[in-house]
């Protein structure tokens, strides 16, 4: 990702910042008293079918930069007062301005995971109306910078929603790469839109997720448990890989009420769509127990063989 930095002016503050977050920022000479940030969007999503309408988004919302605020350079940056929850950049005093468009200049420095927010809010709209593209290569940027759990948690479930309202399969291939090792419902379904296989490896992770699996041979004997797995899909599959996306119809798929955006100026309806919950469909869950069912069975019976033998006389 280029550099490539341009000179910049607000509210008489000037500062050094690449093209692409210069490019990405929202920036308003509005009236701070006659601003709103209340909901504004409109946006309905069939992930079956890819139905999607949508309406405009406010004029401003938390991230939005209001060049009539003052912004003031603090004594000593170290003691300006933390954020609170769901900041925006109208709420923060003078100091805390300059300390966020500051960090604007170079958005991999490290600082409180609140500023990192304000400028999210700001990419989570672009991802819907707006520079996509850009947006979510900034924002799989600031996800390899800023590990904060609540931040990965956010923006992966964006980036999902908003390469599935796109129809960008080459985004969900670069999220795929760039996700996490927890199976959640999220990632279910972006496994489900690529088509994928799940290896012997992926069903031991996303048996964390799913009840009623015994996990007792997967920590005793995490080498056999693989490979009494890879056995069992063997048999029972033709080859070593549970065939995931090709086995079930979304249509017939639960849904779940799941937060996935972060910017509060979108309704609750498209912050927190309805999903297919893949792990509250009793055939897939089922069929995943009774997999690791048997698998914990067949490690059970070597290791016992294997004590057998080991004893004097034996």
């Amino acid at each position: 990702m280029t550099n490539d930095k341009q000179l910049v002016s607000l509210s008489g503050h000037e500062l050094q910042m690449p093209w692409r977050t210069k490019k990405l920022l929202w920036i308003s000479d509005e009236d701070p008293n006659k601003v709103s940030f209340g909901v504004g969007i409109s946006v309905e999503l069939d992930f079956e079918n890819w139905d999607v309408k949508v309406t405009d988004l406010p004029k401003t919302d938390p991230s939005t930069i209001l060049t009539r605020m003052p912004i003031r350079k603090p004594a000593n940056p170290l003691a300006v007062p933390p954020l609170g929850y769901y900041p925006t950049y109208a709420g923060l005093i003078p100091e805390q301005k300059w300390v966020y468009l500051n960090w604007l200049g170079d958005v991999s420095q490290d600082i409180p995971i609140g500023y990192v927010f304000i400028y999210y809010y700001g990419l989570e709209r672009h991802l819907l109306i707006g520079e996509f593209d850009l947006a979510f290569d900034e924002i799989l940027f600031l996800r390899s910078q800023h590990k904060h759990s609540s931040f990965l948690g956010y923006s992966g479930s964006a980036l999902l929603h908003s390469a599935v309202y796109h129809n960008r399969p080459d985004k969900l291939e670069a999220l795929s790469r760039s996700a996490g090792s927890a199976w959640i419902r999220e990632e279910l379904l972006l496994a489900y839109y690529l088509n994928l296989d799940f290896t012997a490896e992926t069903l031991i992770k996303l048996s964390k997720q799913i009840r009623g699996i015994n996990r007792r041979y997967l920590s005793k004997a995490p080498d056999k448990y693989t490979e009494a797995l890879e056995e069992i899909l063997k048999v029972r599959y033709r080859e070593p890989v549970f065939p995931f996306a090709s086995r079930y119809k979304l249509s017939s798929i639960p849904r779940t009420t799941q937060l996935m955006y972060a910017n509060i100026s979108f309704p609750d309806a498209i912050r927190s769509p309805e999903i297919p919950d893949f792990l509250n469909y009793e055939p897939f869950t089922e069929e995943v127990r009774d997999i690791c069912a048997v698998a914990h069975e067949s490690v059970k019976a070597r290791l016992k063989t294997e004590r057998r033998r080991r004893k004097p006389g034996s």
